[in-house]
């Protein structure tokens, strides 16, 4: 089979835990979280973000959706940058299902946004024309595949609580952001100050599941009855609350990020080898480089990766824990082929 470099959710599931899902399908236990292998698994959450209580979700969408529509009422907004996955890539369901106002900001080269491209929306406060913004959204690491260090993430907090904003982080590849910055979950709860998380498993190498992590008990409260409107809420919660116990076990959730970076640097590397340097600067498993249009459309197709929506010949290559040395070996050699 040829090589995969679509995205990380292409991938199957982890080995590991693949093991911890089949033995928690295991006979009989209680449904809706009433069993043992949940009240591990979030235990597991919550110790590994330094409190916190978790909610395991089907899927990033719905989590994301969930954590959001627990902290806003219907008048409030959330604001997020102009290409995050709430705006662009989740079909307006957090407007749709959740029902507040998406206010979005330029993001920069990166895709982060800065203090400089929202503050205009403090200007909305006590407005009653306007949607009262109540929610700062950040993606880590950002739909262009950068991560937000702890000091850029510690100066919006600041901003967003100043402002009595909470605080949101889409973290669907959380993991590679702690890896590529040297830290810990810990550095994205609240330490850093932030108010709610969702926590990606899938492209971890999860079968399926996510986590919503809730810092404030209001939030929390009100969570755990939105869980169940926004249809989220798992009869067989055990199985995505084994796979978090197993992930998060140790250091696996570490080696699984750390491997799809090393992968990715070598993909860099080997593009960069052929005159083709990425484009935006890579800070954990994804790379985009810009390639003549025929031959980067022909790659992708052999190759599943994505032609990036700007229409400037960007092209996406994302690496994922079943990623390999061998695989990357075979997409240079067609890439240095099809440049001659």
């Amino acid at each position: 089979m040829e090589p995969f470099f679509g995205s990380d959710n292409q991938s199957g599931v982890h080995p590991e835990i693949l093991d911890a899902f089949v033995k928690a399908s295991g006979g009989f236990a209680g449904a809706y979280g009433g069993d043992p292998w949940t009240e591990a698994g979030q235990a597991a959450v919550s110790k590994a973000f330094g409190g916190g209580e978790a909610f395991f979700v089907f899927n990033g969408t719905g989590g994301n959706v969930l954590a959001l529509q627990s902290m806003v009422r219907s008048f409030e907004a959330i604001v997020c940058a102009d290409i995050s996955h709430i705006a662009d890539d989740e079909c307006g369901a957090p407007e749709k299902v959740g029902g507040f106002k998406l206010l979005t900001g330029k993001s920069n080269a990166q895709g982060k946004l800065t203090v400089e491209a929202i503050e205009r929306y403090v200007s909305y406060r006590g407005s009653i024309h306007q949607p009262q913004p109540k929610v700062l959204s950040l993606t880590q690491p950002t739909e262009l595949g950068a991560v937000y260090t702890v000091d850029e993430l510690k100066t919006l907090v600041a901003f967003a609580h100043k402002n009595d904003w909470f605080v949101h982080l889409d973290g669907a590849r959380l993991a590679n952001a702690a890896v590529a910055l040297g830290v810990d979950f810990r550095a994205f709860g609240p330490v850093a100050g932030i108010d709610a998380v969702t926590f990606g498993g899938t492209k971890s190498g999860f079968a399926f599941g996510e986590a919503v992590v809730m810092f404030r008990k209001e939030h929390a409260d009100a969570t755990r009855f939105y869980r169940k409107q926004c249809l989220q809420l798992s009869s067989k919660m055990r199985l995505v609350a084994a796979q978090f116990s197993c992930y998060l076990d140790g250091d696996r959730w570490k080696r699984i990020a750390a491997h799809s970076i090393a992968i990715a640097a070598k993909l860099e590397d080997g593009l960069k080898g052929l005159g083709f340097p990425v484009a935006v600067p890579r800070d954990a498993n994804a790379l985009f480089v810009k390639l003549p249009v025929a031959m980067g459309d022909a790659l992708a197709e052999r190759f599943h990766f994505y032609k990036w929506p700007t229409g400037d010949g960007i092209y996406r290559l994302m690496t994922s824990f079943a990623s390999t040395e061998n695989d990357v070996e075979i997409f240079l050699a067609a890439f240095a082929s099809a440049s001659r």
